[in-house]
């Protein structure tokens, strides 16, 4: 940058104070956070009262230790699970793992895709991979009885009920129905904060949110996220000199990023400042 960057940071106290003389800022806080997950509703959008649920802390947006800390919540109790990804999958294997020690722990699993929701990949070389998607495949077939599927669905409202519960209704493809939990998990992908960078010259893709060069790299690369390699420098760069974004948040709101890819995007980016950080320094 020609202009060195200012960043405005708070503490844990809550004050605020500038911090200036940057050269260069990697941008690496990623994206896995409960106020940047995606939303429930039909189209993406918030369900009616969802916001305020997840405001005020009743709803999860990140998978809640269900084993452990946060076991009293889901110990025979109902819960409903949305999404139909890794992170749905994980939690329902939580719950039904529960549902062994705790007879009246359910789910009700809320997913768009019909029977069948995860492709298996016979040869896979992440066989916990393998475990969730056919563990998934058997709860939509009704193989579980601790698990009730509801393919084809998406929650159009959700409110505080009597006693603590929750009132939600779904938009299925047999019509309209109103079911009462008592938890609700939210697992429909996270989205990077951008505010970070909102005052800079960025251009990020309109799909994933990720920069673009980087995007466009991803989206012409293999689809099998195991099979990745590192994009470059060029990729990393942003028309903001000096700023880069690495890490899972550069993937925007992919979930194909992998830990082995971010320590290569650093490897690359200190090669490529080095150079110049110690020019400048003569």
């Amino acid at each position: 940058a020609q202009t060195p960057f200012r960043l405005l940071v708070r503490g844990t106290d809550g004050g605020e104070r500038f911090l200036d003389g940057f050269d260069f800022i990697a941008d690496c806080s990623g994206s896995y956070r409960g106020d940047y997950a995606n939303w429930s509703g039909i189209g993406g959008m918030s369900a009616p009262g969802e916001r305020s649920l997840r405001g005020s802390g009743r709803i999860w947006s990140t998978i809640p230790d269900i084993l452990g800390a946060d076991r009293e919540r889901f110990a025979g109790k109902r819960t409903l699970v949305v999404g139909a990804g890794m992170s749905a999958a994980t939690v329902l294997r939580n719950l039904a793992e529960l549902s062994k020690q705790e007879a009246a722990t359910k789910a009700l699993w809320a997913a768009r895709k019909g029977d069948g929701p995860f492709k298996v990949i016979e040869d896979d070389v992440l066989p916990q991979r393998k475990e969730l998607c056919l563990m998934g495949n058997s709860a939509a077939r009704g193989e579980m009885p601790c698990i009730e599927y509801s393919g084809g669905a998406c929650v159009k409202a959700l409110e505080p009920s009597t006693g603590g519960a929750l009132r939600i209704t779904l938009e299925t493809q047999e019509g309209e129905r109103t079911e009462e939990v008592d938890e609700f998990i939210g697992c429909c992908g996270y989205r990077p904060d951008m505010s970070l960078y909102s005052e800079l010259q960025v251009h990020t893709c309109y799909a994933s949110d990720g920069p673009i060069k980087l995007a466009a790299t991803l989206i012409g690369g293999s689809g099998d996220c195991l099979k990745q390699v590192a994009a470059g420098a060029d990729a990393l760069k942003n028309p903001e000199p000096g700023f880069f974004i690495l890490g899972h948040k550069s993937y925007g709101r992919s979930s194909a990023f992998l830990l082995k890819i971010g320590h290569e995007q650093v490897r690359t980016v200190l090669d490529e400042i080095s150079p110049i950080s110690e020019q400048s320094s003569l």
